[in-house]
């Protein structure tokens, strides 16, 4: 690619900004994205899940599916609102900000400019009363960039969600981006199984940058080994996540996971898995049959 020189004027239907393509190198326009998401305005991780062919869905196919449906169900949904989503977000960013209330916002997040694509995270939530952002995306299966897709979604909330002033000041809001791997991260430590990220300088620990970008990456596969002498809050959500679709094996529930009110969060997850995902199976599995059909139908 030829050199782009940053000084010169750019076209007026260009952004200020320069574009950077997959590879980290910059270019003179902007890098198209999958057609899968030119083609739908609300694109979803799970679309790309259900085949267009008339085959049908595949047990793995229909699997992941239900795994992905089932999180955000259960994470995402302001009728479990108290009983799982403030206590979850206290117990993994309770020791940086103060959590009282918490919105549901539409995912996913559009940005409004030109060089500010859309990014799709699994659940989010906002504090109303400070305007704190909540990021949580799951990953089942091993990722090479994910470290990388979780830093974009930080940098995409703030590109989107900041308001700008008259002197090209921007009051950013603070936005807090967890990553759940169900894989090896590959980070040093046998049991060193949850990263924290924030800027900083480099020559002084304690001194942020903003304050106000917080990224966590939890390895929940390293984490099934880790033995705490005394399991905290957070040690609780960690062991439902990896145990979250296979209750029903478990022998015994662990004494730890009753303390508390953590039985009422067992009951719902329950509850979910139980009532509502044969329903939105036998939905999905309609859908794709009339899909089917009228592909069918159109050969003809």
């Amino acid at each position: 690619m030829d050199h782009v020189n940053l000084i010169a004027g750019q076209p007026s239907f260009v952004s200020y900004a320069m574009f950077v393509d997959r590879h980290g190198q910059l270019a003179d326009q902007e890098v198209c994205e999958n057609k899968i998401r030119e083609q739908s305005t609300g694109f979803r991780k799970e679309d790309a899940l259900i085949p267009e062919s008339d085959s049908g869905l595949s047990e793995k196919q229909r699997e992941d599916l239900r795994k992905d449906l089932v999180f955000k169900m259960f994470l995402g949904k302001e009728e479990y609102k108290e009983e799982v989503a403030i206590p979850f977000h206290k117990a993994f960013w309770g020791h940086k900000t103060k959590i009282n209330n918490l919105e549901l916002k539409t995912a996913p997040i559009d940005g409004n400019t030109l060089d500010s694509r859309k990014i799709d995270p699994d659940v989010v939530w906002q504090d109303p009363d400070n305007g704190n952002i909540f990021l949580t995306e799951m990953q089942r299966n091993a990722q090479p960039f994910y470290a990388q897709r979780i830093s974009l979604y930080g940098g995409k909330t703030f590109a989107t969600l900041a308001v700008k002033g008259s002197a090209w000041n921007f009051d950013l809001v603070s936005a807090f981006v967890l990553g759940l791997a169900n894989f090896d991260l590959n980070r040093e430590g046998p049991m060193d199984y949850i990263h924290e990220y924030a800027s900083i300088n480099v020559n002084c620990k304690e001194d942020f940058l903003t304050g106000q970008d917080w990224k966590m990456l939890t390895d929940l596969k390293k984490a099934r080994a880790f033995q705490p002498e005394i399991f905290s809050e957070r040690d609780k959500w960690i062991f439902l996540l990896n145990n979250f679709h296979h209750f029903d094996e478990l022998e015994n529930m662990p004494a730890f996971m009753l303390d508390g009110s953590f039985d009422k969060v067992l009951d719902i997850a329950n509850k979910i898995k139980r009532e509502k995902m044969d329903e939105l199976m036998d939905f999905i599995s309609e859908l794709h049959q009339g899909i089917g059909r009228e592909q069918q139908r159109r050969k003809e």
